[in-house]
Order: structure tokens, then sequence, then C-alpha cells
């Protein structure tokens, strides 16, 4: 179901802006063009998603998994 809704999701980002809050770290780091992390209701990251997707040294330091 979850993959469903993202195939329209991709579909759809050309036209609109959308905001996704899922748990599936890869699967919405490969739709976005920007992440915002939160914690405690507050952003402690923003920018490109591409970075976060691709260099896992990167995400690692940039959100401590």
């Amino acid at each position: 179901m979850v993959q469903e809704l993202f195939k329209v999701f991709d579909r759809l980002r050309g036209q609109v802006s959308i905001v996704i809050v899922e748990h599936n770290l890869d699967l919405v780091l490969a739709l976005a063009d920007r992440v915002f992390a939160l914690e405690r209701g507050g952003v402690f990251h923003q920018g490109p998603a591409a970075p976060l997707l691709t260099d896992l040294e990167y995400r690692k330091k940039i959100l401590w998994l």
C-alpha cells in the first residue's frame, strides 16, 4: 500500500508540494527534493535529500543512524 501511494506522490510532485511523514527513510529520500528532520518538534536539519540518500557516512553524521 505504501509503495502504491509513493507512485502517486511521484506523479504529483511536479505539480504540487507534498509533505511526507514516514519512517521508511530510503523510500522517502528517493522521492524527496528536500528534507526537514525533526526532533522533539524542532527542525534540526534541512537540506537536499540526495546526499542523505547516496552518502551513508553523511546520513550517519546528520541523522545519527
